[in-house]
Parts: C-alpha cells; sequence; structure tokens
C-alpha cells in the first residue's frame, strides 16, 4: 500500500496543478486516480478545491452566456467544441461534416483494434496499412476539425501499442478485460472510457507519422512537439528562385548531416557483430543443453536433483573432467532458470492484481488468481525433494 501511496500522492499533486491552471477535466481524472490507489483525507481536501472550480466555472459561464439561444447571429447549425492548443488548427480552419464524423467515430472506440479498425488477428502489414489511411485523413494539415488532433494522436498511439509485441500481449491480458458497455463520460476526448487503458506508446504521434512519410506530407509542414505544444517546422516552399534555392540547399545539407549521423550510430553495431562472428570462430560447442535437438540428442539426468539434461553422441569420447562437478554446474545453471522465469510469472501476476485494484474490474482480479506459475510451482518442487532427501 505504500508505494500505491505515492503514486496516489504523485496523482494529487498533478490534479493541484491543473486546479491552478483552471483545467478541471485534467484534475478530476488524476483525483480520481489518486482515490483509487490510496483514499486520504488530502483527497478530499482536493476534491472540495475541485469542486470549487465547478462553481467558478458555472458562474463564469453565466456571465459569458449571453440572452440564450435566440441571442443575435446564432445560427441552427450544432455547436463543435474548439480545438485545444495541442491541435495543430488555425482558427479560420474549414472542415467538412464528414471529418466531423470522422473524429466522432475515434471519439466513440473503446479499444485500439476499433481505431484502426483492425482484429486482434492482425497482421503488421494490415496494422500499417490502417495506420497510413487514417493517419493521412487526420493529420493537422488535412483535418482541420474540432478534435482531429487528439484522434491524430489516438490513432497514432494505438499503432505504437499494437505493433509492439509485447504492449500487444500485455494490452490483449487486461487492456480490454471485458465488452460489457462502460458507463458514459461528460467530458474529455473520448465518449466512453480511455481506450488506452494506461498503456502508451515509445514514440509520440507525429514522431510515427514522420517516420513512415519522411518527415510529412508533401507540400506541408512537420508538426513537432515543444513545451507540450505542436509547432510547424520547416518546409515552405517560396516562389522565389533565391529563397527556393537556399531552402533546397538548407534541406540537402540536413539531409547529409542525417546520413553522417546514422552511418556514425552504425558503427559500433558493425564492430559488434565482427567481434562476435570472430568469438563464435574460437569458441566450442557448450558440453550440454537443456533442449532436445540434432545435436543434442542423448538424455542424461543429475543424480542429486534429478533434472533432464542432453549431450551429444561423442560426450563420453569430448568429456574428460568431473561428472558430480558437471552435474552440479547443470543442476545450478537450471535452478537460476527456473528463477527468472518465475520472477517474470510473479511479476506478471502482479501487475494483473494491480490493475484490478486501480480499474475495480472482477474479471481482471479472477484472471489473476489464476494466472498460471509453473517455473515457480517446479522451483518448489525441487525445493522440497532436496530438503526431503
Amino acid at each position: 500500500m505504500e508505494s500505491n501511496k505515492d503514486e496516489a500522492d504523485k496523482c494529487l499533486n498533478l490534479a493541484m496543478k491543473y486546479v491552478q491552471q483552471g483545467n478541471k477535466e485534467k484534475a478530476e481524472k488524476f483525483l480520481r486516480k489518486a482515490q483509487k490507489l490510496y483514499p486520504s483525507r488530502k483527497c478530499d481536501d482536493v476534491q472540495d478545491r475541485v469542486n470549487n472550480m465547478a462553481d467558478e466555472n458555472e458562474t463564469d459561464s453565466r456571465q459569458d452566456s449571453g440572452p440564450g439561444p435566440s441571442s443575435p447571429g446564432s445560427t441552427g447549425s450544432r455547436a463543435y467544441p474548439e480545438p485545444s492548443n495541442d491541435e495543430a488548427t488555425t482558427s479560420s480552419a474549414e472542415y467538412t461534416q464528414e471529418q466531423i464524423d470522422a473524429v466522432k467515430r475515434i471519439r466513440k472506440c473503446k479499444n485500439y483494434y476499433e481505431i484502426l479498425g483492425v482484429n486482434k488477428s492482425a497482421s503488421e502489414i494490415e496494422l500499417k496499412k490502417a495506420y497510413r489511411k487514417l493517419a493521412l485523413a487526420f493529420h493537422p494539415d488535412k483535418n482541420k476539425a474540432p478534435g482531429a488532433g487528439e484522434a491524430f494522436k489516438a490513432i497514432g498511439n494505438a499503432y505504437a501499442v499494437l505493433s509492439n509485441a509485447d504492449k500487444k500481449r500485455q494490452y490483449d491480458l487486461y487492456g480490454d478485460e471485458d465488452s460489457a458497455p462502460r458507463s458514459r463520460r461528460t467530458n474529455g476526448f473520448y465518449e466512453y472510457d480511455d481506450p488506452s487503458h494506461g498503456f502508451q506508446g515509445d514514440m509520440t504521434a507525429e514522431e510515427i507519422f514522420n517516420m513512415f512519410f519522411g518527415g510529412g506530407m508533401p507540400n506541408s509542414s512537420v508538426y513537432v512537439r515543444r513545451g507540450g505544444r505542436w509547432h510547424r517546422h520547416g518546409q515552405h516552399h517560396y516562389h522565389g528562385g533565391g529563397a527556393q534555392t537556399d531552402n533546397h540547399s538548407h534541406h540537402y545539407e540536413e539531409s547529409q548531416g542525417a546520413n553522417l549521423s546514422a552511418l556514425f550510430q552504425l558503427i559500433p553495431v558493425l564492430i559488434l557483430l565482427l567481434v562476435s562472428l570472430f568469438s563464435s570462430l574460437f569458441v566450442s560447442d557448450p558440453l550440454y543443453s537443456f533442449d532436445i535437438s540434432q545435436k543434442y540428442n542423448v538424455q542424461r539426468v543429475t543424480s542429486n536433483l534429478k533434472v533432464n539434461y542432453f549431450v551429444k553422441d561423442t560426450f563420453h569420447q569430448d568429456f574428460t573432467g568431473s561428472l558430480r562437478r558437471l552435474e552440479k554446474q547443470v543442476e545450478d545453471e537450471y535452478i537460476s532458470h527456473l528463477r527468472s522465469r518465475c520472477f517474470q510469472e510473479k511479476s506478471s501476476r502482479e501487475n494483473l492484481l494491480w490493475q484490478a485494484r486501480y480499474s475495480g474490474s472482477q474479471t481482471l482480479f479472477k484472471k489473476a488468481q489464476k494466472y498460471p506459475t509453473p517455473s515457480c510451482n517446479k522451483l518448489e518442487e525441487l525445493y522440497n525433494s532436496a530438503s526431503g532427501a
């Protein structure tokens, strides 16, 4: 619980930060996380601050609302939220109803698979194809609809997680643990719960886009994040001859510098490959293996812990040392492997339990309780047999 308390304090500090900034939505988000992790008196104090924000915002909205829906200048069209600072849009941006509907579809998605429009068995090629199509449709240079920037980031994050084998496996385990309808949210970008379920990619949406399309759309700007905001970067096309020549020269120098930098980064990798290649020429095969193969096809069993291992056909001719010492080495290495795998199994189970406590999901809690730990069980059997002997 102490670890939960530390995480709860961090969430409360973030909540207070957003209270001071006047961002009620994010303040409530981190306050709810803190309350789930470690309910305390401090949570109640922050809750009071957030409630006071609600009263102040309501007062301000009444003062700014004007005479009502029939005020002059109003139209019968539906009002959509203004783009946030994180969206690379301008106040004079134009958008179509089709783009608005596309943003709505992303907002209603409950998991990353729905965002990309693929199933759980989708191949890497299918993921890339789906990402390319959606990223071009929601790129800030092409789609100016309110919420398009958030949708663009959601698409990038979905691809970043699902294209990573480890993150995808963890996401499939407890990212979308049930298909029951989720409670409808009244604020935030998504209409339901956040489909990320706490899983974030290692790269930002703009980095992934630049990786796919080589720095941006044709005749457009590349968007990079500085200080929490999106900024346009480079790729201006001037009509004046001198300016255009200077611009092309500048891009040529940048590309040359990037190529040299990539070459220098590859040098250590090449050196390691050469060293491993030469070392493999002078290293003999190991005496045994824990897995049967064409080379190691003769099974043996240690006399103490009864551990199975495999040797070559020529084992009796090649091995001239102490058999007892060799079996001790086999048992020590086998136990070391079991301990490592047992640690991984317990970590995965603890992670599931933490997620269950955090989300309050009984389905996830039952899955964590039934999580298999075969290496731990085998290790316990070996210890019991050794103590019994």
